[in-house]
């Protein structure tokens, strides 16, 4: 039997310490408010919060990813967005992901990336599987 994964692990910069105890605080009270719905996650829709980011040595940012094993894409673009608007931040934020499998299938591998608007909420996403099947048809049909 083959395991699929969704893997992913980026930096959300809020922009100030006391910043991340707010989105700290959201990530919180939404990991409580939704516990019963997702108790199998490990995390929140199937994401993890750290405040302790090693790269950012001024505690500014959050470390958002997919935990142990798998995680929820959109579960990220959802806090991210809702953070942003909570803090009023401005400029944008993007990650990418892998979604893999533990034995050699076909159509099992892909990812894809997003884009979030922090002022407006808005989110461009692309989702490698699904675009490569629109190329290949388009140039099928061509």
């Amino acid at each position: 039997m083959a395991n699929n994964y969704t893997q992913f692990s980026v930096e959300f910069d809020v922009g100030s310490a006391e910043n991340v105890e707010k989105a700290m605080k959201i990530f919180n009270d939404r990991q409580k408010e939704d516990h019963e719905s997702y108790p199998d996650d490990g995390g929140w829709l199937g994401i993890s919060v750290d405040n302790e980011v090693a790269s950012n040595p001024a505690n500014t940012a959050l470390w958002i990813n997919s935990g142990d094993e798998s995680g929820n894409p959109e579960a990220a673009i959802d806090f991210v967005t809702t953070v942003g608007k909570a803090l009023k931040l401005k400029g944008k934020w993007g990650f990418s992901w892998a979604d893999t499998c533990s034995k050699l299938r076909l159509n099992e591998f892909g990812g894809g990336a997003a884009v979030v608007d922090l002022k407006t909420g808005h989110v461009e996403f692309v989702n490698t599987y699904e675009w490569l099947h629109k190329k290949l048809n388009r140039k099928r049909a061509a």
